[in-house]
């Protein structure tokens, strides 16, 4: 996903600086998807060539509780979250990620609360 779509779709001020967005907004992130068994397993920001961070990936890792549950055992699925929406959506890779940020958002309102 381009950083500027993503920036804007998480409502990000202008002013804050890649470090702010990781200290404000991706590591709070990263504590409340832990709480519903979520977990982010790599963020690549792809600078390509510049020093400007020209787009992101966030790939995240989910426990499967009703394997778990099943089976008695802890499993853990590794995909990236906009191929896993776009598996079972059938829908586009810029329109899962846009659900996917838009959740994101969500959780971080609900954090301000």
């Amino acid at each position: 996903m381009k950083y500027e779509q993503f920036k804007e779709l998480m409502e990000i001020p202008e002013t804050y600086k890649p470090h702010h967005i990781d200290q404000k907004v991706i590591s709070p992130a990263i504590e409340e998807l832990k709480k519903v068994n979520i977990f982010i397993s790599k963020i690549n920001k792809d600078k390509q060539g510049g020093r400007s961070i020209k787009f992101i990936e966030i790939n995240f890792e989910y426990k499967d509780e009703e394997l778990e549950k099943e089976e008695k055992i802890k499993t853990y699925k590794k995909t990236s979250l906009v191929e896993d929406l776009e598996k079972r959506n059938n829908i586009s890779k810029e329109e899962n990620a846009r659900i996917a940020m838009e959740k994101i958002r969500k959780i971080r309102e609900n954090m301000k609360k």
